[in-house]
């Protein structure tokens, strides 16, 4: 089975991977395409000297509360900071890759 994504992320002048929304097929969740990508995007940022991931977390991961709890879910599992704003649905995640790689991620 193949997932489809759509992936919205770049390097900025900073040594940041910023995220800016990660979609994928409700009936392909929850089946390990998400560990390949951050497994990859780890690498990614390991190999160009990126020294930290942000992102965007917005209504449509955090409306729908079973959305919401795979999100929070995803991101934790990587040890990201994760910032909530329920009043909004808004949230921010960051990954301060100085103190090394998450555990749960590959290694090159």
């Amino acid at each position: 089975m193949f997932a489809s994504y759509d992936v919205n992320w770049e390097f900025d002048n900073t040594n940041t991977i910023f995220i800016g929304d990660i979609q994928m097929a409700q009936k392909n969740a929850s089946n390990g395409y998400g560990t390949v990508f951050m497994d990859y995007i780890m690498r990614l940022a390991k190999k160009n000297n990126v020294t930290s991931i942000s992102g965007l977390l917005g209504s449509t991961e955090l409306l729908n509360p079973e959305n919401k709890i795979r999100v929070l879910k995803y991101y934790t599992k990587y040890q990201f900071e994760i910032t909530l704003n329920d009043e909004q649905n808004k949230g921010e995640i960051y990954l301060d890759l100085d103190k090394g790689l998450p555990r749960k991620t590959s290694q090159m």
